[in-house]
């Protein structure tokens, strides 16, 4: 029974001495931030064709038709079927109200598709094409890299490396040493925004700059101190 009543109570202790043993540990919690710059090489493009009619039927003609020649274009370019995705596709009545009823005043037809380009010498020529053959909407353009893993991957270890270096930093400041890792936390890494455009008219071949992507990766880590 001796042996019992001591067993119980060290349980009921246990949790108390273990909460104890974990505020007793100091620590340094820092954020670290990575970041890698790289040139883009490829792109994803949103290409759209938008027409209206009085009918339904005759919206969705005029849509269908323009499309073919919008993806005969792509296809010119040397897009593989591969990287040509339908996306979206609508037949919407548009109404106005009267005082007594609603009615519809025309039909609208949008068809979007997203192509990846993975050669960016030629985007601009694409882009002119596009719009060339019937599309009337370029919704946006995403800039980024194939080897973005790759990217990723080094900007989380500089990431780690800055942590280090400012619970280094503190640790100095304060007299003390960095001890283990005790937790690490990473933030989500943002994907490249997109440049929204709007494609009216065929003219002279799209200028685009693709510039620098910049790939940011965050973590939250705590060291203990010795």
């Amino acid at each position: 029974m001796r042996y019992l009543a001591l067993l119980y109570a060290t349980l009921l202790l246990a949790p108390s001495e273990l909460q104890a043993q974990e505020q007793a540990v100091r620590t340094i919690n820092v954020t670290g931030t990575g970041t890698v710059s790289a040139a883009p090489d490829m792109a994803r493009v949103i290409v759209a064709v938008e027409t209206r009619s009085d009918t339904a039927t005759e919206a969705l003609k005029e849509n269908t038709s323009r499309m073919r020649k919008v993806l005969d274009a792509i296809r010119a370019a040397q897009i593989p079927p591969k990287d040509i995705q339908t996306v979206s596709f609508t037949i919407s009545p548009v109404t106005e109200r009267k005082p007594d009823r609603r009615i519809i005043r025309y039909y609208h037809v949008q068809n979007s598709v997203r192509v990846t380009v993975r050669n960016l010498d030629r985007l601009g020529e694409l882009l002119d094409a596009v719009v060339g053959a019937g599309a009337n909407r370029v919704s946006s353009i995403q800039f980024d890299v194939s080897k973005r893993r790759e990217l990723e991957d080094e900007a989380r270890r500089k990431a780690v490396q800055d942590a280090r270096r400012k619970a280094e930093l503190l640790a100095e400041a304060a007299g003390v040493r960095v001890g283990p890792v005790l937790r690490i936390t990473e933030g989500a890494i943002p994907e490249p925004g997109p440049i929204v455009m709007r494609a009216q008219l065929a003219a002279a071949p799209v200028p685009i700059q693709p510039g620098q992507l910049e790939i940011t990766a965050r973590v939250s880590v705590v060291f203990g101190i010795e």
